[in-house]
C-alpha cells in the first residue's frame, strides 16, 4: 500500500508540474518534448501487475523533475526579479536540461504583454552566444509570433543590418508555423544581402504555395530572380506534384523563363513517373516541337521515376520503345534500381548497351550497388572493365564506397589505379570521406602521398568536407583549423 501511495503522490506531482509547464510556454516544441517525456516515465503505473511499470516509477528521470520545478520558479521570478532570475540562470550547468530552462522562462516571459514580450526578445538577444541564448531566442519568436507577428518582425527587422539571423528565424516562423507568408513576404527588403532573401524567399514560397500556388507564383515572378526563383519554382513545383501532379503540370504551363521551365517540367515528370507513369509519359508526349529537347528530359525523368518503384516494367518499355535517345538516357537510372533487386541482371544488361557515357554510368551505378553484397567480385569486374571512361568511373565509384567503410582499404585500392585524373578523382572521394571518419588516420596517410597534386587534392577534399560537414560547429571548426594547419605546414 505505502508503494502505491507513492507512485500515485510521484504521478500526481509530474502531471502537476508538466500541465504548470504546459499553461506557461503554451505549444512551445522543447516544452511539448519536456512534457512527452515527463509523462513517458510515469506511463503505466497504473497497470496492475506491470513489475516493469513499477520499476520505473523507482527511477523517475531525477533531472526532468528538478528541471520541472527550476523552470516553475524562474518563470515566476523573471517577472518580479529579472536580474536575480538571469543571474541564477547564468549558474545553470550546460546542456539540453537548462536549454528547456531557458525556452521555458523565456516563453514565460513573453506571453505576459508586448512590452515584457519586447523586454524577453532584447534580453535573449543580449545573452552570451550559446545554445541557451538559441533556446532563449527561439522561444521568444514562437511565443511572440503566435501573439503578435507583427511586432515580432518589426523588432527583426530593425537588427537585421547588424545581424540578419533574428529576422530570418521569424520570417520562417510566421510564414510556416504561424501560417501567415503574405505577413512574412513584406518584411524581405529589411534582409541586408541577396543570399538571406534569396533564402527566405524559398522559405516563403514553400509556405504560400500551400496555400495559393498560381498566387505564389505571381508573387516570385515579381520578387525572386535568378537562383532563387529558379529553386524556390522548383520546390513549389515538386510540393504539388507529390499531392495533384495535374495541377502541377497547369502551373509550369505558367513558367516562361525557359531554363526554370525545363528544369520544372524534368522535376515534374520525375515525380509523376513514379507514382503514374502512363499519365507522366501522354503529358510528356504531348509537350510540343518548340520544346523537344525538354520533351525527351522529360520521357527520360518519367521512366527514371518509374524505374524507382518498378525497374522491371521500365526496362521493357525502352526496350520495346522506337525512340533509342530514350533507351539510352534512362539506363543509368534503370540499372540503378534493377541492381538493387537483381544485381547480376542489371550488370549483364548495361554490358550490352552500346558504348558511350549512358553505358558508363550504368555500368558504374549497377556495380555500386552490387558491392554492397559482394565488394570483391564488384571491384574484380570493375578492375577488368576495357580501358577508358567507363572503367575509371567505376573504379572511382567503387572507391567512394569502401571509404565510406573503411578508408584505409580504399586507400590500398589506389594503387591499382594508372596515374593520373581517375586516380587523382579516386583520391578526392577517399579523403573527403575519411577526414570526417578518423582525422588523424587520414592526416598520416594523406602525408605519404607524393607532392604536388595528389597530395594537393587530398587536403582540399578534406577541407571541402569538413566546411560543409554536418559536424556540431566546435567540432567542425576544429577540424577545418587543424586540416588548414597540416595543408600551410606542408606547403
Amino acid at each position: 500500500m505505502l508503494k502505491i501511495a507513492t507512485h500515485g503522490f510521484l504521478r500526481i506531482a509530474i502531471i502537476i508540474v508538466a500541465g504548470s509547464l504546459a499553461y506557461l510556454v503554451g505549444a512551445s516544441s522543447d516544452t511539448s518534448l519536456m512534457e512527452s517525456k515527463m509523462a513517458s516515465s510515469v506511463t503505466g503505473l497504473g497497470r496492475s501487475g506491470d513489475i516493469t511499470a513499477h520499476a520505473n516509477a523507482h527511477h523517475i528521470d531525477r533531472s526532468m523533475q528538478i528541471t520541472g520545478h527550476t523552470a516553475l520558479r524562474l518563470a515566476n521570478l523573471i517577472i518580479k526579479d529579472r536580474d536575480q532570475a538571469l543571474a541564477e540562470l547564468a549558474q545553470l550547468p550546460p546542456g539540453a536540461d537548462t536549454q528547456n530552462i531557458y525556452n521555458i522562462v523565456f516563453g514565460f516571459w513573453t506571453r505576459q504583454s508586448p512590452n515584457m514580450a519586447l523586454d524577453a526578445a532584447t534580453t535573449a538577444y543580449a545573452l552570451p552566444r550559446n545554445a541557451n541564448r538559441t533556446a532563449a531566442l527561439n522561444s521568444v519568436i514562437y511565443v511572440w509570433g503566435k501573439s503578435d507577428p507583427q511586432n515580432l518582425l518589426d523588432w527583426a527587422g530593425a537588427l537585421a543590418t547588424v545581424d540578419r539571423a533574428p529576422l530570418q528565424s521569424a520570417l520562417s516562423d510566421v510564414a510556416i508555423k504561424q501560417q501567415q507568408p503574405e505577413l512574412a513576404a513584406k518584411y524581405l527588403d529589411k534582409l541586408p544581402d541577396a543570399a538571406a532573401r534569396a533564402q527566405s524567399i524559398e522559405t516563403i514560397a514553400s509556405a504560400m504555395g500551400k496555400k495559393d500556388p498560381a498566387g505564389t507564383l505571381d508573387w516570385l515572378d515579381q520578387f525572386a530572380t535568378g537562383d532563387a526563383y529558379e529553386s524556390s519554382v522548383k520546390a513549389l513545383v515538386n510540393n504539388i506534384s507529390k499531392r495533384d501532379p495535374s495541377q502541377a503540370a497547369a502551373l509550369i504551363d505558367k513558367v516562361t523563363e525557359p531554363g526554370v521551365r525545363d528544369s520544372a517540367i524534368t522535376s515534374l515528370a520525375g515525380i509523376w513517373g513514379g507514382t503514374d507513369p502512363q499519365a507522366a509519359l501522354a503529358w510528356a508526349a504531348s509537350l510540343p516541337d518548340s520544346e523537344a529537347s525538354a520533351r525527351s528530359a522529360a520521357l527520360s525523368s518519367t521512366v527514371a521515376g518509374w524505374a524507382r518503384n518498378d525497374p522491371q516494367a521500365a526496362l521493357s518499355y525502352v526496350q520495346s520503345s522506337p525512340d533509342p535517345s530514350l533507351y539510352l538516357n534512362a539506363a543509368p537510372a534503370i540499372a540503378d534500381s534493377l541492381s538493387r533487386s537483381d544485381p547480376q541482371q542489371a550488370l549483364n544488361w548495361a554490358s550490352g548497351l552500346p558504348p558511350g557515357s549512358p553505358k558508363d554510368l550504368a555500368l558504374s551505378n549497377a556495380l555500386v550497388n552490387s558491392a554492397s553484397n559482394d565488394f570483391t567480385s564488384a571491384w574484380n569486374l570493375a578492375i577488368n572493365l576495357p580501358d577508358g571512361h567507363g572503367r575509371d568511373l567505376a573504379m572511382t565509384s567503387l572507391v567512394g564506397v569502401q571509404a565510406q567503410k573503411d578508408p584505409a582499404q580504399g586507400a590500398v585500392l589506389l594503387s591499382q589505379f594508372p596515374s593520373g585524373g581517375a586516380q587523382i578523382n579516386a583520391i578526392s572521394k577517399l579523403s573527403a570521406a575519411w577526414a570526417l571518419h578518423d582525422p588523424n588516420a587520414f592526416i598520416q596517410w594523406a602525408s605519404s602521398l607524393p607532392s604536388g597534386q595528389p597530395h594537393d587534392t587530398a587536403m582540399s577534399a578534406a577541407l571541402n568536407a569538413a566546411k560543409s560537414s554536418k559536424l556540431p560547429k566546435p567540432q567542425r571548426e576544429l577540424l577545418v583549423q587543424n586540416l588548414s594547419r597540416v595543408q600551410a605546414l606542408a606547403q
